[in-house]
Protein backbone atom coordinates (compact mmCIF):
# COMPACT_ATOMS: atom_id res chain seq x y z
CA UNK A 1 0.00 0.00 0.00
CA UNK A 2 1.54 3.69 -0.86
CA UNK A 3 1.66 6.50 1.72
CA UNK A 4 -0.06 8.92 2.33
CA UNK A 5 1.12 12.85 1.98
CA UNK A 6 0.71 12.39 5.76
CA UNK A 7 2.64 9.41 6.11
CA UNK A 8 5.93 11.00 4.20
CA UNK A 9 5.67 14.01 5.89
CA UNK A 10 6.09 11.87 9.10
CA UNK A 11 8.42 9.80 7.52
CA UNK A 12 10.18 12.94 7.19
CA UNK A 13 10.46 14.79 9.73
CA UNK A 14 10.84 11.61 12.46
CA UNK A 15 13.84 10.31 10.97
CA UNK A 16 16.07 12.45 10.10
CA UNK A 17 18.64 11.13 12.68
CA UNK A 18 19.09 8.08 10.42
CA UNK A 19 19.47 9.28 7.53
CA UNK A 20 22.26 11.77 9.16
CA UNK A 21 23.48 7.87 10.63
CA UNK A 22 23.61 6.15 7.51
CA UNK A 23 25.47 9.33 5.75
CA UNK A 24 28.11 8.94 8.50
CA UNK A 25 28.14 5.24 7.58
CA UNK A 26 28.72 6.20 3.88
CA UNK A 27 31.13 7.99 4.50
CA UNK A 28 33.14 5.40 6.75
CA UNK A 29 33.22 2.88 3.53
CA UNK A 30 36.35 2.01 2.16
CA UNK A 31 37.65 4.46 -1.49
CA UNK A 32 36.02 2.99 -4.15
CA UNK A 33 39.38 2.80 -6.51
CA UNK A 34 37.09 1.17 -9.44
CA UNK A 35 34.55 3.79 -9.88
CA UNK A 36 37.00 6.40 -9.95
CA UNK A 37 37.41 8.58 -13.51
CA UNK A 38 40.80 9.35 -13.14
CA UNK A 39 43.83 7.07 -13.66
CA UNK A 40 45.33 6.10 -10.55
CA UNK A 41 49.29 5.29 -10.57
CA UNK A 42 51.05 2.88 -8.44
CA UNK A 43 54.47 3.98 -6.89
CA UNK A 44 56.21 2.31 -10.25
CA UNK A 45 53.66 4.09 -12.43
CA UNK A 46 54.32 6.05 -15.93
CA UNK A 47 55.21 8.90 -14.10
CA UNK A 48 58.66 8.74 -12.25
CA UNK A 49 58.85 10.96 -9.07
CA UNK A 50 61.54 12.52 -10.80
CA UNK A 51 59.48 13.71 -13.80
CA UNK A 52 58.61 17.40 -14.40
CA UNK A 53 55.37 17.95 -13.26
CA UNK A 54 53.07 18.40 -16.45
CA UNK A 55 51.78 22.03 -15.82
CA UNK A 56 48.15 20.68 -16.74
CA UNK A 57 46.92 18.46 -14.44
CA UNK A 58 45.46 17.76 -10.87
CA UNK A 59 47.22 17.53 -7.84
CA UNK A 60 49.43 14.85 -7.10
CA UNK A 61 51.40 13.75 -3.97
CA UNK A 62 54.72 13.36 -6.74
CA UNK A 63 54.81 16.69 -7.01
CA UNK A 64 56.64 17.79 -3.70
CA UNK A 65 59.42 15.29 -4.78
CA UNK A 66 60.63 17.77 -8.00
CA UNK A 67 63.59 20.24 -6.66
CA UNK A 68 61.97 22.79 -9.04
CA UNK A 69 58.42 22.75 -8.06
CA UNK A 70 59.27 22.22 -4.72
CA UNK A 71 61.42 25.36 -4.59
CA UNK A 72 58.43 27.17 -6.09
CA UNK A 73 56.69 26.06 -2.53
CA UNK A 74 59.53 27.39 -0.51
CA UNK A 75 59.01 30.57 -2.60
CA UNK A 76 55.78 31.24 -1.46
CA UNK A 77 56.89 30.75 2.28
CA UNK A 78 55.35 27.14 2.22
CA UNK A 79 57.31 23.85 3.97
CA UNK A 80 57.86 20.96 2.31
CA UNK A 81 57.02 18.77 5.67
CA UNK A 82 54.75 15.41 3.20
CA UNK A 83 52.95 15.06 6.91
CA UNK A 84 51.37 18.70 6.65
CA UNK A 85 50.51 18.59 2.31
CA UNK A 86 47.72 20.68 1.41
CA UNK A 87 45.68 20.55 -1.78
CA UNK A 88 45.60 24.98 -1.50
CA UNK A 89 49.30 24.99 -1.54
CA UNK A 90 49.74 22.86 -4.08
CA UNK A 91 48.00 24.95 -6.41
CA UNK A 92 50.00 28.47 -5.27
CA UNK A 93 53.33 25.97 -6.25
CA UNK A 94 51.84 24.87 -9.40
CA UNK A 95 50.71 28.18 -10.33
CA UNK A 96 54.47 29.67 -9.87
CA UNK A 97 55.94 26.68 -10.97
CA UNK A 98 54.03 26.74 -14.51
CA UNK A 99 55.19 30.10 -14.86
CA UNK A 100 58.29 29.88 -14.33
CA UNK A 101 58.49 27.27 -17.19
CA UNK A 102 56.22 29.87 -19.84
CA UNK A 103 59.15 32.92 -18.85
CA UNK A 104 55.91 34.46 -17.62
CA UNK A 105 57.35 36.26 -14.60
CA UNK A 106 59.37 39.02 -16.87
CA UNK A 107 59.87 42.39 -14.40
CA UNK A 108 58.29 44.28 -17.53
CA UNK A 109 54.81 41.90 -17.24
CA UNK A 110 51.79 43.43 -15.76
CA UNK A 111 49.17 40.91 -14.11
CA UNK A 112 45.52 40.89 -13.20
CA UNK A 113 44.19 38.90 -10.33
CA UNK A 114 40.51 37.43 -9.94
CA UNK A 115 39.25 36.65 -6.63
CA UNK A 116 42.73 36.97 -5.32
CA UNK A 117 41.37 37.79 -1.68
CA UNK A 118 44.90 37.93 0.49
CA UNK A 119 46.80 35.04 -1.35
CA UNK A 120 50.48 35.07 -0.98
CA UNK A 121 50.75 34.68 -4.56
CA UNK A 122 49.80 38.56 -4.66
CA UNK A 123 52.77 38.91 -2.90
CA UNK A 124 54.98 36.97 -4.80
CA UNK A 125 54.29 38.66 -8.38
CA UNK A 126 54.25 42.15 -6.61
CA UNK A 127 58.03 41.41 -5.74
CA UNK A 128 58.89 40.14 -9.50
CA UNK A 129 56.26 41.75 -12.16
CA UNK A 130 56.12 45.51 -13.09
CA UNK A 131 52.30 46.18 -11.97
CA UNK A 132 50.05 43.86 -10.34
CA UNK A 133 46.09 44.70 -9.53
CA UNK A 134 44.14 42.46 -7.01
CA UNK A 135 40.84 41.98 -7.62
CA UNK A 136 37.73 40.74 -5.10
CA UNK A 137 34.33 41.96 -3.72
CA UNK A 138 36.01 42.29 -0.48
CA UNK A 139 32.79 42.05 1.01
CA UNK A 140 29.86 39.28 1.83
CA UNK A 141 30.12 35.75 2.45
CA UNK A 142 34.50 35.33 1.89
CA UNK A 143 35.20 38.62 3.68
CA UNK A 144 36.16 36.73 6.55
CA UNK A 145 38.96 34.92 5.54
CA UNK A 146 39.67 34.68 2.02
CA UNK A 147 38.84 38.46 0.99
CA UNK A 148 39.09 40.12 4.05
CA UNK A 149 37.94 44.04 3.27
CA UNK A 150 41.30 45.32 5.45
CA UNK A 151 43.38 44.29 1.93
CA UNK A 152 41.97 47.10 0.19
CA UNK A 153 43.53 50.18 2.66
CA UNK A 154 46.39 47.88 4.63
CA UNK A 155 47.68 44.94 2.11
CA UNK A 156 51.01 44.60 3.58
CA UNK A 157 49.56 43.26 6.91
CA UNK A 158 48.76 40.58 4.99
CA UNK A 159 51.98 39.66 3.34
CA UNK A 160 53.85 37.01 4.41
CA UNK A 161 56.89 38.55 2.57
CA UNK A 162 58.55 41.80 1.33
CA UNK A 163 57.40 43.15 -2.19
CA UNK A 164 57.34 46.37 -4.13
CA UNK A 165 54.43 48.45 -2.56
CA UNK A 166 54.48 50.79 -5.54
CA UNK A 167 53.84 47.52 -7.86
CA UNK A 168 50.75 46.09 -6.42
CA UNK A 169 47.06 47.69 -6.62
CA UNK A 170 44.07 46.22 -4.54
CA UNK A 171 40.61 46.83 -6.02
CA UNK A 172 37.33 45.74 -5.50
CA UNK A 173 35.78 44.37 -8.51
CA UNK A 174 33.14 42.02 -9.51
CA UNK A 175 35.46 39.25 -11.66
CA UNK A 176 32.12 38.80 -14.15
CA UNK A 177 32.55 42.35 -14.57
CA UNK A 178 36.56 42.93 -15.67
CA UNK A 179 36.32 46.66 -16.32
CA UNK A 180 40.28 47.13 -18.35
CA UNK A 181 40.50 47.69 -21.64
CA UNK A 182 41.44 45.34 -24.07
CA UNK A 183 45.02 43.62 -24.32
CA UNK A 184 45.57 45.46 -20.94
CA UNK A 185 47.77 42.29 -19.00
CA UNK A 186 50.33 39.97 -20.25
CA UNK A 187 48.94 37.60 -17.06
CA UNK A 188 45.56 37.02 -15.42
CA UNK A 189 45.62 34.71 -12.11
CA UNK A 190 42.89 33.47 -10.32
CA UNK A 191 42.92 30.44 -7.36
CA UNK A 192 39.96 28.66 -6.03
CA UNK A 193 37.83 31.28 -7.43
CA UNK A 194 36.44 30.31 -10.64
CA UNK A 195 33.78 28.06 -9.43
CA UNK A 196 32.27 30.84 -7.34
CA UNK A 197 31.72 33.03 -10.35
CA UNK A 198 28.52 31.99 -10.76
CA UNK A 199 26.59 29.33 -13.24
CA UNK A 200 27.72 28.47 -16.37
CA UNK A 201 26.98 31.63 -18.31
CA UNK A 202 28.60 33.64 -15.56
CA UNK A 203 31.73 31.51 -16.16
CA UNK A 204 31.61 31.84 -19.79
CA UNK A 205 31.33 35.66 -19.20
CA UNK A 206 34.33 35.75 -17.21
CA UNK A 207 36.82 33.75 -19.15
CA UNK A 208 35.66 35.91 -22.10
CA UNK A 209 36.19 39.11 -20.37
CA UNK A 210 39.20 37.18 -19.43
CA UNK A 211 40.20 36.71 -23.12
CA UNK A 212 39.40 40.22 -23.91
CA UNK A 213 41.76 42.19 -20.87
CA UNK A 214 44.98 39.45 -22.05
CA UNK A 215 47.54 40.24 -24.52
CA UNK A 216 47.91 37.83 -27.36
CA UNK A 217 50.33 35.18 -26.07
CA UNK A 218 49.88 35.94 -22.35
CA UNK A 219 48.76 33.43 -20.34
CA UNK A 220 45.98 32.84 -17.67
CA UNK A 221 46.27 30.77 -14.79
CA UNK A 222 43.05 28.99 -13.19
CA UNK A 223 42.65 26.54 -10.62
CA UNK A 224 39.58 24.77 -9.54
CA UNK A 225 37.96 21.40 -7.96
CA UNK A 226 37.57 18.88 -10.50
CA UNK A 227 35.54 15.79 -9.73
CA UNK A 228 37.35 12.35 -9.67
CA UNK A 229 34.78 9.63 -9.64
CA UNK A 230 32.23 8.64 -12.19
CA UNK A 231 29.05 8.94 -9.55
CA UNK A 232 29.86 12.33 -8.11
CA UNK A 233 27.70 15.10 -8.91
CA UNK A 234 28.80 18.47 -10.33
CA UNK A 235 27.99 21.06 -7.70
CA UNK A 236 30.38 23.58 -6.66
CA UNK A 237 33.45 21.12 -8.79
CA UNK A 238 33.88 20.60 -12.50
CA UNK A 239 34.11 17.38 -14.46
CA UNK A 240 37.20 17.58 -16.94
CA UNK A 241 34.70 17.62 -20.03
CA UNK A 242 33.10 20.91 -18.83
CA UNK A 243 36.50 22.78 -19.08
CA UNK A 244 38.18 21.22 -21.85
CA UNK A 245 35.58 20.23 -24.05
CA UNK A 246 32.99 23.62 -23.43
CA UNK A 247 34.05 26.25 -21.27
CA UNK A 248 38.20 26.59 -22.11
CA UNK A 249 37.60 25.99 -26.00
CA UNK A 250 34.76 28.39 -25.70
CA UNK A 251 36.56 31.55 -24.65
CA UNK A 252 39.03 31.29 -27.16
CA UNK A 253 42.07 30.07 -25.25
CA UNK A 254 44.07 26.79 -25.84
CA UNK A 255 46.07 24.83 -22.95
CA UNK A 256 49.73 26.17 -22.73
CA UNK A 257 52.62 23.35 -21.97
CA UNK A 258 50.63 20.54 -22.80
CA UNK A 259 47.54 18.01 -22.49
CA UNK A 260 45.64 17.75 -19.42
CA UNK A 261 47.17 14.99 -17.35
CA UNK A 262 44.18 13.63 -15.31
CA UNK A 263 46.09 11.07 -13.44
CA UNK A 264 47.38 10.68 -9.87
CA UNK A 265 49.31 8.23 -7.65
CA UNK A 266 47.56 6.00 -5.26
CA UNK A 267 49.29 7.95 -1.98
CA UNK A 268 47.68 11.20 -3.19
CA UNK A 269 44.01 9.10 -2.79
CA UNK A 270 45.04 7.80 0.71
CA UNK A 271 45.39 11.39 1.75
CA UNK A 272 41.87 11.59 1.62
CA UNK A 273 39.76 13.99 3.11
CA UNK A 274 36.15 13.27 4.61
CA UNK A 275 33.76 16.09 5.28
CA UNK A 276 32.84 18.37 7.24
CA UNK A 277 34.60 16.37 9.93
CA UNK A 278 38.05 16.03 8.99
CA UNK A 279 38.55 19.40 7.20
CA UNK A 280 41.49 20.15 9.56
CA UNK A 281 42.97 16.94 8.72
CA UNK A 282 46.79 16.95 6.95
CA UNK A 283 48.14 15.31 4.26
CA UNK A 284 44.76 17.03 3.07
CA UNK A 285 44.75 16.54 -1.02
CA UNK A 286 41.37 14.78 -2.06
CA UNK A 287 38.33 15.71 -0.47
CA UNK A 288 34.91 13.77 -0.38
CA UNK A 289 31.74 15.06 0.62
CA UNK A 290 28.97 12.05 0.04
CA UNK A 291 29.40 10.68 -2.84
CA UNK A 292 31.76 12.95 -4.75
CA UNK A 293 35.24 12.98 -4.79
CA UNK A 294 37.43 16.31 -5.49
CA UNK A 295 40.65 17.67 -5.83
CA UNK A 296 42.53 20.74 -7.34
CA UNK A 297 43.28 21.00 -10.74
CA UNK A 298 45.63 23.93 -12.26
CA UNK A 299 45.23 25.01 -15.78
CA UNK A 300 47.58 27.17 -17.91
CA UNK A 301 45.33 28.95 -20.63
CA UNK A 302 47.23 30.82 -23.99
CA UNK A 303 45.38 33.28 -26.15
CA UNK A 304 46.48 32.26 -29.20
CA UNK A 305 48.80 35.43 -31.29
CA UNK A 306 46.76 36.13 -34.54
CA UNK A 307 49.95 35.76 -38.09
CA UNK A 308 51.68 38.77 -38.10
CA UNK A 309 50.82 40.38 -34.97
CA UNK A 310 53.47 43.28 -34.46
CA UNK A 311 55.67 42.43 -31.32
CA UNK A 312 54.60 45.70 -29.52
CA UNK A 313 51.15 43.78 -29.10
CA UNK A 314 52.46 40.86 -28.01
CA UNK A 315 52.16 39.59 -24.00
CA UNK A 316 55.55 40.13 -22.40
CA UNK A 317 57.97 36.75 -22.06
CA UNK A 318 61.07 37.32 -20.09
CA UNK A 319 63.38 35.38 -17.93
CA UNK A 320 62.67 36.05 -14.06
CA UNK A 321 64.75 38.77 -11.99
CA UNK A 322 65.99 38.16 -8.73
CA UNK A 323 64.09 39.88 -5.91
CA UNK A 324 66.65 41.93 -3.83
CA UNK A 325 64.30 42.65 -0.95
CA UNK A 326 64.92 42.41 2.65
CA UNK A 327 62.79 39.71 4.22
CA UNK A 328 59.63 41.45 5.81
CA UNK A 329 58.88 39.26 8.71
CA UNK A 330 62.41 38.06 10.24
CA UNK A 331 63.11 38.45 14.00
CA UNK A 332 66.72 38.12 15.81
CA UNK A 333 65.95 36.02 19.69
CA UNK A 334 68.01 35.19 22.21
CA UNK A 335 66.49 33.94 25.75
CA UNK A 336 67.42 33.51 29.34
CA UNK A 337 67.65 31.03 30.98
CA UNK A 338 68.45 28.61 28.22
CA UNK A 339 67.36 24.60 30.03
CA UNK A 340 64.29 25.04 32.47
CA UNK A 341 63.62 22.01 35.07
CA UNK A 342 60.18 22.28 36.56
CA UNK A 343 57.46 20.29 38.52
CA UNK A 344 54.65 18.46 36.74
CA UNK A 345 52.09 21.49 36.15
CA UNK A 346 54.54 23.91 37.53
CA UNK A 347 54.48 28.12 36.36
CA UNK A 348 57.67 29.19 34.54
CA UNK A 349 58.94 32.43 32.81
CA UNK A 350 60.92 32.73 29.49
CA UNK A 351 63.00 36.27 29.65
CA UNK A 352 63.30 36.84 25.28
CA UNK A 353 65.64 39.99 23.53
CA UNK A 354 63.67 40.48 20.56
CA UNK A 355 64.74 42.58 17.16
CA UNK A 356 62.86 43.38 14.75
CA UNK A 357 65.74 42.19 11.79
CA UNK A 358 63.18 42.80 9.11
CA UNK A 359 61.07 45.21 6.46
CA UNK A 360 58.19 46.72 8.41
CA UNK A 361 57.04 47.95 11.93
CA UNK A 362 55.37 45.54 14.00
CA UNK A 363 52.49 46.82 15.52
CA UNK A 364 52.13 45.81 19.49
CA UNK A 365 47.93 46.33 18.82
CA UNK A 366 45.31 46.80 16.12
CA UNK A 367 41.76 47.25 16.42
CA UNK A 368 40.45 43.43 16.02
CA UNK A 369 43.82 42.01 17.17
CA UNK A 370 44.33 40.74 13.30
CA UNK A 371 47.87 41.86 11.97
CA UNK A 372 50.05 42.71 15.42
CA UNK A 373 52.72 41.20 16.24
CA UNK A 374 53.41 38.57 19.20
CA UNK A 375 56.12 36.47 20.85
CA UNK A 376 54.74 33.04 20.69
CA UNK A 377 55.76 29.23 21.75
CA UNK A 378 55.41 25.74 20.77
CA UNK A 379 55.63 22.56 23.43
CA UNK A 380 57.18 19.75 21.20
CA UNK A 381 57.84 16.13 23.82
CA UNK A 382 61.31 14.83 23.56
CA UNK A 383 59.79 11.18 22.65
CA UNK A 384 56.57 10.36 21.03
CA UNK A 385 53.22 12.54 21.51
CA UNK A 386 51.91 15.45 19.57
CA UNK A 387 53.14 18.92 19.52
CA UNK A 388 51.13 21.94 21.11
CA UNK A 389 50.99 24.96 18.73
CA UNK A 390 50.02 27.25 20.46
CA UNK A 391 51.78 27.01 24.17
CA UNK A 392 51.68 30.74 24.99
CA UNK A 393 51.52 34.35 23.69
CA UNK A 394 53.03 37.37 24.97
CA UNK A 395 52.68 40.89 23.72
CA UNK A 396 55.27 43.27 23.20
CA UNK A 397 56.25 46.32 25.55
CA UNK A 398 55.67 48.81 22.32
CA UNK A 399 55.36 48.68 18.42
CA UNK A 400 59.25 47.83 17.53
CA UNK A 401 60.49 49.97 13.82
CA UNK A 402 63.14 48.00 11.69
CA UNK A 403 66.28 47.69 13.55
CA UNK A 404 64.04 47.98 17.22
CA UNK A 405 64.59 45.67 19.86
CA UNK A 406 62.82 44.91 23.65
CA UNK A 407 62.66 42.53 26.23
CA UNK A 408 59.52 40.18 26.27
CA UNK A 409 58.70 38.09 29.48
CA UNK A 410 56.79 35.04 28.38
CA UNK A 411 54.84 33.16 31.31
CA UNK A 412 54.62 29.42 30.65
CA UNK A 413 53.08 26.51 32.05
CA UNK A 414 54.50 23.03 32.27
CA UNK A 415 53.03 19.82 31.34
CA UNK A 416 51.39 17.49 33.45
CA UNK A 417 53.30 14.36 32.07
CA UNK A 418 57.07 14.04 33.46
CA UNK A 419 59.45 14.24 30.49
CA UNK A 420 61.66 16.24 28.17
CA UNK A 421 60.00 18.99 25.86
CA UNK A 422 61.83 21.52 23.77
CA UNK A 423 59.99 24.90 23.80
CA UNK A 424 60.40 26.36 20.80
CA UNK A 425 59.59 30.84 20.83
CA UNK A 426 58.89 32.03 17.68
CA UNK A 427 57.22 35.55 16.46
CA UNK A 428 54.34 35.40 15.16
CA UNK A 429 51.91 37.74 12.87
CA UNK A 430 48.41 37.36 14.22
CA UNK A 431 46.62 35.85 11.13
CA UNK A 432 49.02 35.83 8.57
CA UNK A 433 52.13 33.73 10.09
CA UNK A 434 54.63 32.55 12.17
CA UNK A 435 57.96 34.13 11.32
CA UNK A 436 59.80 30.34 10.94
CA UNK A 437 57.41 29.75 8.67
CA UNK A 438 59.02 32.09 6.45
CA UNK A 439 62.56 32.75 7.42
CA UNK A 440 63.98 30.36 10.79
CA UNK A 441 64.06 32.43 13.52
CA UNK A 442 63.08 30.68 16.50
CA UNK A 443 65.21 29.91 19.46
CA UNK A 444 64.57 26.74 21.38
CA UNK A 445 64.77 26.01 25.41
CA UNK A 446 65.14 22.76 26.51
CA UNK A 447 62.11 21.54 29.29
CA UNK A 448 62.09 19.13 32.30
CA UNK A 449 59.68 17.84 33.86
CA UNK A 450 60.05 16.41 37.02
Amino acid sequence: MGMTGWSRLRARVAFPPRRKVAARLWNLLPLPFERMAVRIQEPDGARAPAADPPLNKICDHRDWEHPAWRQALQDLGYTGDPTRLHRKEWEFAQGVYGLRTLRCLSPAAAALGLGAGTEPIIFFLAGRLRRVVATDLYAGDFSRHEADPRMLRDPEAFAPFAYHRDRLEVRRMDATAIDYAPESFDLVFSFSAFEHFGDQRAQRACLAAMHRVLRPGGIVILTTEIVLNAWGRHGDYFRRADLLDDLIPGAGFRLAGGDFYFATSRQTLEGLIRLPHEIDRRPHLVLRRWRTYFTSAAFFLEKPIPPGLPEARRAVRGEEARVDLPPLLRARLAVTPTAVTVPSAGRYALRCHVENAGHATWPRSSPDGFGLVRLGAHLVPCVGGPAIQDYGRAELPRDLATGDSADVTIELRAPDAAGTYQVELDMVREGVAWFSSREPSSVTVPLTVA
